[in-house]
Order: structure tokens, then C-alpha cells, then sequence
């Protein structure tokens, strides 16, 4: 504000020569004209300093103000975290995450070891959660859903996971917990979950998330979770990685199911097939589905991939010998295998779970 002085001063002898100019009036010197134009002159620089000083100071007022509301916004809201965004849009598209928590929906029974909950002490899971971002459970936002046609409940489990090991920041993501059979033991009668690899929300809401370790008879069984406003499903199988032996895509079949809670409750057939260089077993292959997702009145929403696992059963040189032999890495990475072990044809070590193809 180094203006303000100068313009003072020259208002100060705008003033002091319009005294003397009158002075001269009275004493008659000078014409009319000299006279009449030397004081027009001189109100028009008086108006002008004063117009230029008034423009002056509210411009810094407006722009101290500007400061101070600046200053204060960001003081009263703070900028939200990534966590709390990702947290805020998973729970606007899926409504069983907006219903009330109860006591059922926080059983101890349902908290896959594998989201952090269990791993303080154990340094060497400690060290395997690092590979998937350190999952931590979300309590508060844990919802149980039951599947009557399995016999079985699933628990939605939120958790926040770090996208990037060389990274501080954190996301919060889906990951689901299944328990089938009516057995309140641990374990129960089968038992899996997609921990700890959680599925960022952009991936739910594009692709779902299926969970489909279960085997009723001679069906897979699986769920898949999608966001609101989708009421029905169908699935078919376009895509397996690294099965052991060729496999028509036709023989899973295709899945219809209706959607409740959030969750589309899903079966496929356990097709049948034969690699005589290997044993007999039951194994589960890495697979993609395309999914339509439809709505209430029938339309459909999208059509969209959603990366699952399912089960073949594998006609081979005979049964498998005990103990297993810890070979063939590809198949030791399923989770189908991970959860049936006593049906695969390869070991995995215990607590070990590999990541395998999804988006994120």
C-alpha cells in the first residue's frame, strides 16, 4: 500500500493550490476564462485522486477478506482422505453396507485370519500381507447376508489396503467371506474368502466380486457381489488359465441368478475331463466369466468380465499318493485348491495365498 502516502500528498496540494487560485479570484488577477478554466482543471484532478484512492483501498480490503475466508474454509474442512472417498462410494452403491450393524454381522467366526486382524506376532504373515497392500478389516462396516440355497452365509467385509508397496497412501476396498454348512465349529464344513487380495471399489462396481471356492455335489458353488439396482445376473464361462488339460467352455454352463442383498448366489457344473500324465483330482482353475448384469424391469445394465474360480475333474494316471508332491506351481495358486486341499493334486503350504488375475 506505498500508494496511499503519494496520494495524499498530492490531494494535500491539490487543495492548497485550489486556496490560492481563489485567492487570486478575489484579487481579481487573471480573465474569466483563465480563471473559470484553472479551477475546472483543478476539481477534475481532486475527483480523480480521490476516485483512484477509494479504488485502491477497496481492492485490498476485498482481497484481504479473500484471505481470511480462504484461511478459515480450509481450516473448518479438511480435504478427505483416500481412504474415506473410497469408504464413502462403496457404501453409496451397495445398500447392505447402509443397513444397521448387529451383533450377528461382527461374529468373530466370519474374520478372515488373512485381512491383518491375526497377523500381530506372526512376522512371517506380517511379511506376506505386505504383498497385498497390508489389508486391515473395517469392522464397523461388516454385513452378513444368508445363502439358504447353500446352506451357507457370507460376510462382507470391507478393508483398506495400500494399491502401492512404495506408498503411504491407502484406499478401502470389498473382500468376501463364505461359510457353508450348518456346523458352528471352526472349521466349518467349507470356509473360504477372497482375502487378502481386496478388490479396490472401481473394480466392484465394474466387474463385481465373485467368491467361488464352494462345491455342493457335482456343482460349484459361488456368490458374486454387485452394486445397487442390479436384480439378476447370468454368467458364462469364456476363459481358463492354465488348465491341465483342454476343457469345452460349454461344459460349465451358464449361471442365472437373482440378487439379494447385494449378492447373486450362482452354480456351474463341474465338468469332467482327462490328462493321463497327471493324477486324479478334483482341481480349480483361474477362469473369467462374461456377466450381464440386468435390472429390475428386465433391462439390461451392463455386460461386463468377472474373474472367478472354478473346479474340473481330472481323469488321470490314478489316484493321488500320499504325501502330495510339491510340484506343478500354477496349481499349488488356486484357491480352489487352497480350500480343497484333500481334493487337489498338488499341496499348498498352510496360510499361503497367491494372488491371481483380477483388476484393480
Amino acid at each position: 500500500m506505498t500508494l496511499l502516502p503519494t496520494v495524499r500528498s498530492q490531494l494535500v496540494d491539490a487543495v492548497d493550490r485550489r486556496r490560492h487560485r481563489r485567492r487570486l479570484w478575489r484579487l481579481g488577477s487573471g480573465s474569466a476564462w483563465e480563471r473559470t478554466g484553472r479551477l475546472t482543471g483543478d476539481r477534475l484532478t481532486v475527483v480523480a485522486l480521490v476516485i483512484v484512492a477509494l479504488v485502491i483501498m477497496v481492492g485490498a480490503f476485498a482481497v484481504l477478506r479473500g484471505h481470511e475466508g480462504q484461511s478459515a474454509s480450509s481450516t473448518a474442512v479438511p480435504a478427505a482422505t483416500g481412504v474415506q472417498l473410497a469408504r464413502q462410494e462403496l457404501v453409496g452403491h451397495f445398500a447392505v453396507l447402509r443397513r444397521a450393524q448387529t451383533p450377528a454381522d461382527r461374529d468373530p467366526r466370519f474374520v478372515d485370519p488373512l485381512l491383518g486382524v491375526r497377523s500381530v506376532g506372526q512376522p512371517a504373515l506380517q511379511k506376506h500381507l505386505k504383498r497385498f497392500g497390508d489389508p486391515k478389516l473395517d469392522r464397523a462396516l461388516m454385513r452378513l447376508v444368508s445363502v439358504p440355497a447353500f446352506r451357507a452365509q457370507v460376510a462382507f467385509e470391507p478393508a483398506t489396503w495400500a494399491p502401492s508397496a512404495s506408498s503411504p497412501r491407502r484406499s478401502e476396498g470389498l473382500d468376501l467371506m463364505m461359510r457353508i454348512g450348518t456346523a458352528n465349529t471352526i472349521p466349518p464344513d467349507q470356509e473360504f474368502g477372497t482375502g487378502p487380495e481386496t478388490a479396490s471399489v472401481k473394480t466392484v462396481l465394474a466387474h463385481g466380486l465373485a467368491l467361488s471356492d464352494g462345491q455342493i455335489g457335482d456343482r460349484l458353488a459361488g456368490v458374486v457381489a454387485v452394486p445397487d439396482g442390479v436384480a439378476r445376473i447370468r454368467m458364462r464361462i469364456i476363459h481358463l488359465t492354465g488348465s491341465p488339460a483342454s476343457v469345452t467352455l460349454s461344459a460349465f454352463g451358464t449361471a442365472e441368478a437373482m440378487v439379494t442383498d447385494n449378492l447373486a448366489p450362482f452354480e456351474l457344473r463341474i465338468p469332467t475331463t482327462t490328462n493321463r500324465r497327471m493324477y486324479s483330482a478334483l482341481l480349480g482353475i483361474p477362469a473369467t466369466a462374461q456377466t450381464t448384469w440386468y435390472g429390475s424391469a428386465g433391462h439390461v445394465i451392463k455386460q461386463t468380465s468377472t474373474d472367478l474360480d472354478v473346479f474340473i475333474r481330472l481323469h488321470g494316471k490314478g489316484p493321488l499318493p500320499r504325501p502330495l508332491p510339491r510340484t506343478n506351481a500354477a496349481a499349488r495358486r488356486t484357491k480352489a485348491c487352497r480350500s480343497q486341499r484333500s481334493g487337489c493334486s498338488h499341496a499348498t503350504p498352510a496360510g499361503e495365498r497367491t494372488p491371481r488375475s483380477s483388476h484393480h
